[in-house]
């Protein structure tokens, strides 16, 4: 029938569209991503903490914040500004490429460096701010949460193996 050949005629030019689309994406983030990407674990993850130190401590700097709302905020401000980013990383994964269970030079590597900077970041904020200086109660589960998030994200970018997954599970972080 002409009309259900037509349809799949659209489909199909839809789905070409999409793929080309993903390539663009690809060749356009290629540059930026190889370099991070040569980068070992540590120094990947430590460029990620860098960006995350500077977005906690410009928090810190807002004359507009009283100390105790710094106290009791900063990190949270960063978790919040962390949510927005990998939901987006998230959602570009899911919605720009294919699932793969392994995955060595892809992009999708991105999100879990900048997982595990943010990890670190809040770890030792909470660290800083709950256990030396006691500004609040210490939340022991989301310590050992952070820890345990870390030792598992970094063995999966080491090894290569269910980061895509990962990666896209970033969208859960909107929710948060």
């Amino acid at each position: 029938d002409a009309s259900q050949m037509h349809l799949l005629r659209v489909e199909l030019e839809r789905a070409v569209r999409t793929a080309q689309m993903r390539d663009e994406f690809s060749l356009r983030m290629e540059p930026f991503v190889n370099i991070w990407l040569e980068m070992s674990l540590v120094e990947g993850v430590a460029v990620s903490a860098l960006v995350w130190t500077a977005v906690l401590l410009s928090f810190w700097a807002n004359p507009w914040c009283s100390v105790e709302v710094k106290r009791q905020n900063a990190d949270r401000v960063m978790g919040t500004i962390h949510a927005i980013v990998i939901g987006a990383l998230g959602v570009s994964v899911e919605a720009l490429t294919s699932p793969q269970c392994i995955t060595n030079s892809s992009w999708t590597k991105l999100p879990v460096l900048v997982l595990l900077g943010f990890l670190l970041v809040d770890l030792v904020s909470m660290l800083v701010c709950d256990v030396w200086k006691r500004w609040r109660p210490i939340d022991k589960v989301m310590i050992v949460h952070h820890v345990f998030l870390m030792g598992c994200f970094a063995m999966a970018y080491t090894y290569g193996i269910g980061l895509w997954f990962g990666s896209a599970m970033g969208i859960n972080e909107l929710s948060t």
